[in-house]
């Protein structure tokens, strides 16, 4: 089992006025950074031990982050794309509550269509966010992250905890479909998947078929039964492995 805790970032001004964020590349206000320095002053008294946080590469993600880690004492390891919101379109900067409907009626009914005319499906969002958080546990393996992301960021990730199918990356959704956590706030996250490194108590149930890896430390995904290797240079990335043909980039 693995511990892996979910931070939201700090307030912006348009958490204030309750409206959609998504990629929008806005900053945090000054509660915002009050906040986030509350955050890591806390999770310090606390003694929460983390070894490092990754962000969203979005400047509120990013700025949490930085003021967390400054309170709290933790290493920043990185930012990376895959722990941004939702891409929701046009929806972007819209009336909350109405724009939350559009996008759970878009999660159960049609997963796989665009939403907001040039964002992203549920399902690619959903894929993103779980594939990144699976690439990052693995290539820190032992490790406690910090993933600071944002309220639909947090949510897939409880959702795919509470899922109960982990390999297929399957999500509760009605988890998925709740009010976000409040900003600036951190909540310990606990995964057992045979996908992660040290995720799953027993033996992964994509190698159940006992068949040897074509090289050490190579694990077999149960997403497409292809085996990988960390790819020791580019965090969270993998590098493909066919037998008797040595490693391709993945």
């Amino acid at each position: 089992m693995r511990t892996v805790y979910i931070i939201r970032h700090g307030q912006t001004l348009l958490n204030k006025q309750d409206k959609i964020r998504s990629w929008l590349n806005i900053p945090l206000d000054e509660q915002g950074f009050s906040e986030a320095r509350k955050l890591g002053w806390e999770l310090n008294r606390q003694g929460v031990q983390i070894d490092g946080l990754f962000s969203s590469d979005l400047l509120r993600s990013e700025q949490t982050t930085i003021e967390v880690a400054k309170m709290a004492g933790f290493q920043i390891l990185g930012t990376t794309i895959g722990l941004r919101p939702w891409n929701v379109g046009s929806l972007s900067g819209t009336d909350g509550p109405t724009a939350h409907k559009v996008m759970m009626e878009h999660a159960r009914n049609d997963p796989d269509k665009v939403i907001g005319g040039d964002g992203e499906s549920f399902n690619i969002f959903k894929y993103r966010v779980l594939t990144c958080v699976i690439g990052l546990l693995n290539s820190h393996p032992g490790k406690v992250l910090g993933l600071v992301s944002h309220s639909r960021g947090e949510r897939i990730i409880h959702a795919w905890a509470a899922g109960g199918s982990c390999e297929s990356l399957g999500i509760d959704l009605d988890v998925f479909g709740e009010r976000g956590e409040a900003t600036a706030s951190a909540s310990r996250v606990e995964i057992k998947c045979s996908l992660v490194v040290g995720g799953d108590d027993g033996p992964s149930t994509a190698n159940n078929d006992q068949e040897q890896p074509p090289m050490a430390g190579a694990r077999k995904s149960a997403l497409d039964g292809q085996w990988y290797v960390n790819d020791q240079s580019r965090p969270g990335k993998y590098l493909r492995v066919r037998r008797g043909q040595g490693r391709a980039a993945a």
